[in-house]
């Protein structure tokens, strides 16, 4: 059986009420209600068990990004701004008060 390991999809700036889902393989694994708190700046963590080669999709809408899930990366940055949903791999570990 493959490896699988532990990622966090954290959704942070931007959400007022979308409603997300989350896709591994195609298949949905979550879905959910996005609305920033701005104490915090985040709307939502959703961790997931994946294994190395498996496609992550985040879709808000009509809309679809790729997560661009890297070997060594267990969190991710997602923010929605005007020009559209925004991923990126977190690099140091994400903190919030």
């Amino acid at each position: 059986m493959p490896e699988r390991h532990a990622i966090e999809l954290h959704f942070r700036e931007g959400f007022d009420g979308q409603e997300i889902e989350v896709m591994v393989n195609g298949q949905p694994v979550a879905s959910f209600t996005a609305r920033t708190r701005m104490q915090i700046g985040l709307a939502h963590i959703e961790k997931l068990e994946i294994g190395e080669g498996d496609s992550v999709i985040v879709r808000i809408g009509n809309t679809e990004r790729t997560v661009p899930v890297a070997k060594g990366v267990s969190q991710y940055a997602i923010d929605l701004r005007e020009g559209g949903l925004t991923i990126e791999p977190a690099r140091d570990r994400l903190r919030y008060m």
